[in-house]
């Protein structure tokens, strides 16, 4: 059975998706504004919560010794533990997502192989569904 090219992307196409550009008028697939409000929650959620706990520890060593010495190295050590503590937790998250994308794109390239049909039969049921 001849192979139809005819729903096949141009190669120009194809390219535009990757740079996340428009494919066709009126259809562009950039990220939006919803994913720019994301990093900015994560990054006010992330700072709120850093100056929450230092300014906690601040207060829970402050409230024991007026000595300034001990209060400083207690800021500190805070600042450096959640600072590295955030960094290690966003290293291992975003880990973890591309591990699993990537075992999801193997799934479906395995799909795709074996069973062409019901990969196209699929996804036309998903685009009808929405």
């Amino acid at each position: 059975m001849p192979e139809d090219n005819s729903l096949q992307p141009s190669p120009a196409q194809v390219a535009a998706a990757a740079e996340g550009a428009a494919t066709h008028r009126g259809e562009p697939h950039a990220a939006g504004l919803g994913s720019r409000l994301n990093w900015l929650r994560a990054g006010v959620l992330g700072a709120n919560d850093g100056i929450v706990s230092v300014a906690g520890l601040v207060v829970g060593v402050a409230g024991a010794t007026l000595a300034r010495a001990p209060i400083v190295t207690a800021g500190l050590a805070g600042l450096v533990a959640g600072a590295v503590s955030m960094a290690l937790g966003e290293y291992v998250s975003v880990s973890s997502q591309r591990d699993t994308e990537l075992a999801q794109l193997a799934t479906e390239e395995r799909e795709l192989r074996q069973a062409p049909d019901t990969e196209l039969a699929e996804l036309a049921a998903i685009y009808q569904s929405v």
